[in-house]
């Protein structure tokens, strides 16, 4: 079978190996990602100087061997007070959306940023984008007092992202905040259960 210049280009930067029973995958290069057959399903693993993560993408009964779903900070947990900052300021001004991120850089550690806002408004928000996607840890914005979840807008945006990175949205920010959060390595888009941003639970919030 010959492959075209196309096929080659997509398996070269997503290749996919099936996990085996015996023994072990070959170590994943800094930088690069993959897909992987195993016995529960299909899984995405990516290795960046930021994030790794092993994730499941779809369930489904394979002759393959056992994998777990793991996401790591290889560079610690993130500042709970990072996090804080964030809701805080989303519920200071719940009439409108926020936006910030938490990005690392090597000799920096983990920063809080507030974007250059342009517009805002219950229902929106634009701002100056210059956050380096190579350090982008966590991209956050609000839906002010509506409900958390990832809209179209929403899909699209981190779908012009590289990624590895985590989105969060905070909703109903003038109450009891929701959270909703997953993780970005476009195009895939793969929800993660909230409970991970608890203080020490997990590993990626520092307690």
């Amino acid at each position: 079978m010959t492959l075209s210049p196309r096929d080659l280009a997509i398996q070269a930067s997503l290749p996919i190996l099936p996990v085996p029973h015996d023994g072990e995958l070959p170590p994943l290069p800094l930088g690069q990602r993959r897909l992987l057959l195993a016995a529960d399903g299909l899984y995405l693993e990516v290795s960046a100087p930021a994030m790794a993560a092993t994730l499941r993408l779809a369930e489904a009964a394979l002759p393959y061997g056992p994998l777990k779903q793991r996401l790591v900070l290889p560079h610690g947990p993130l500042p709970a007070a990072h996090l804080r900052g964030l809701a805080e300021r989303a519920k200071a001004t719940p009439q409108q959306e926020v936006a910030g991120a938490v990005v690392w850089a090597a000799g920096q550690g983990y920063q809080l940023i507030d974007p250059e806002v342009i517009s805002a408004s219950a229902g929106h928000i634009s701002y100056r984008d210059t956050l380096d996607d190579a350090g982008l840890v966590l991209d956050l914005h609000s839906h002010a007092t509506g409900p958390a979840y990832f809209s179209s807008t929403d899909d699209a945006s981190d779908r012009a992202r590289p990624g590895p990175y985590l989105a969060m949205v905070l909703g109903r920010c003038d109450g009891p905040m929701e959270l909703a959060l997953r993780f970005v390595s476009a195009p895939f888009l793969v929800p993660i259960p909230v409970q991970l941003l608890s203080p020490g639970a997990h590993g990626l919030v520092a307690a």
